[in-house]
């Protein structure tokens, strides 16, 4: 039972120092957060940008999304954007479009979904 025992704390011992170890690896600035996407999506995507290619953007980057005729807004989201132990970040992503069909606005939101 003792032999089982510090099996079991040395088991836990080494899987946490892995664990540090391993995120410790990863440099905050190489994680992708809603900000950075958002800064990212503002510059790829401009005030003034037809909707069809505000599509083929969302399509190449592999975002779902619906376009919403009524209120003249697409709805993306960037699934899994960074991926922790229990919680992945995913980004709602709301695209305003005017009634030319050009891009006026946008906001993203956050979203964590656990395992």
């Amino acid at each position: 039972m003792i032999k089982l025992s510090i099996f079991v704390v040395l088991a836990l011992v080494v899987s946490g120092a892995l664990f540090f170890t391993v995120r410790s690896c990863t440099k905050s600035e190489d994680v992708m957060t809603r900000e950075k996407l958002e800064q990212i999506l503002k510059v790829d995507l401009p005030v003034g940008m037809s909707k069809e290619k505000v599509e083929a953007y969302l399509d190449a980057k592999k975002y779902d999304y619906n376009f919403d005729p009524t209120q003249m807004k697409i709805v993306a989201m960037a699934r899994d954007i960074n991926k922790g132990l229990v919680v992945y970040t995913s980004v709602r992503i709301i695209i305003i479009f005017d009634k030319e069909n050009k891009l006026i606005g946008m906001t993203t939101e956050k979203q964590l979904t656990g395992i």
